[in-house]
């Protein structure tokens, strides 16, 4: 998605960051994409690729996640959610739906999408193993700030008002 989102929205100045949540949000930029994905291929991901050691842990894992985004939904976050689907299968909506709400030009990609999902499909959790060469990361207990969760992506600042005026 990072990469589809930069091909077209760098060029009119927009600031494109990959997070992966639990975790913060950047401090840039006033617009975010959500990609809802299968969250079953999720955790079969998390656990393949060293977020997760178990099955509990990646199932904590999309909780903690979905609780920041509703947390940041109460506070105002603008969003628009792609669904992974969507994005393997019909790329040029995707890019169609992001120039309009992002307000530039449609532009073309001219890649074919990974499905990263089909890999996952068939297989039960239980027998999902990480991948040679990984080593599982646990995150930040449940109620911390995930400091040091991703890569490269200053902590979010809260936003103080004032009501006196």
């Amino acid at each position: 998605m990072a990469r589809v989102a930069r091909a077209g929205l760098e060029t009119h100045g927009w600031q494109i960051y990959h997070r992966s949540l639990p975790g913060s949000w950047p401090t840039k930029g006033d617009r975010y994409i959500w990609i809802e994905r299968d969250h079953h291929a999720t955790m079969c991901s998390q656990i393949a690729n060293g977020h997760a050691v178990d099955p509990t842990e990646a199932h904590r894992n999309l909780v903690d996640a979905k609780d920041q985004l509703h947390l940041g939904l109460s506070q105002g976050l603008q969003l628009l959610t792609v669904h992974y689907t969507e994005l393997v299968t019909a790329t040029d909506r995707v890019i169609w739906n992001l120039a309009n709400w992002f307000g530039v030009p449609i532009w073309s990609f001219g890649e074919e999408i990974f499905n990263g999902d089909s890999q996952y499909t068939d297989l039960n959790l239980a027998d999902v193993r990480q991948k040679d060469g990984v080593k599982a990361q646990q995150r930040a207990e449940i109620g911390t700030d995930y400091r040091g969760v991703g890569i490269g992506i200053p902590q979010a600042t809260p936003k103080v008002t004032n009501d006196d005026g």
